[in-house]
């Protein structure tokens, strides 16, 4: 089923969407993404020996080098262990382009991902509140392309 999630993550009201929750086995909650374009690996794969590059690059200057999915992933957690208590949450990409050749399978985010992201959001949720910061446009204009704000801006 889609469900909405209206958590308070670092002090903040977030709205998040996750396509489908299931549960596969007793005490385990799937949270999964359909994905019908290319992904690419590197945009999920996350573990402790590349976690700190991973978390640089989604909070670096450079929009084509953001691995977009492991943020989404790292959102999802966030919004659904509370609503679980003592439930295992484990995320699936479904990719219909992969499915058939490769099954479902769990994308575990890295302990030392998590911690360094729990450290990174919140310092950016802050930041982003934070009145006496003044507000800069992104550095590189691909990543305005999509912004429904970017006509306040003048890009």
């Amino acid at each position: 089923m889609e469900k909405d999630f209206h958590p308070v993550l670092f002090g903040q009201k977030f709205v998040g969407y996750v396509d489908r929750l299931d549960c596969v086995e007793p005490g385990v909650i799937r949270v999964i993404d359909y994905k019908t374009g290319s992904v690419k690996d590197e945009e999920f794969e996350v573990t402790d020996e590349n976690a700190a590059k991973v978390v640089g690059n989604l909070f670096g200057a450079k929009e084509k080098d953001r691995p977009k999915i492991a943020l989404q992933l790292y959102l999802y957690d966030r919004m659904v262990s509370p609503e679980y208590p003592g439930k295992h949450v484990i995320n699936s990409i479904y990719q219909p382009s992969r499915l058939f050749r490769e099954g479902v399978g769990e994308v575990a985010l890295s302990p030392v991902f998590c911690e360094l992201m729990d450290e990174a959001v919140e310092r950016t949720v802050k930041e982003i509140f934070d009145e006496s910061v003044p507000w800069t446009a992104a550095k590189d204009p691909d990543a305005c392309k999509y912004c429904d704000f970017k006509t306040l801006c003048g890009r």
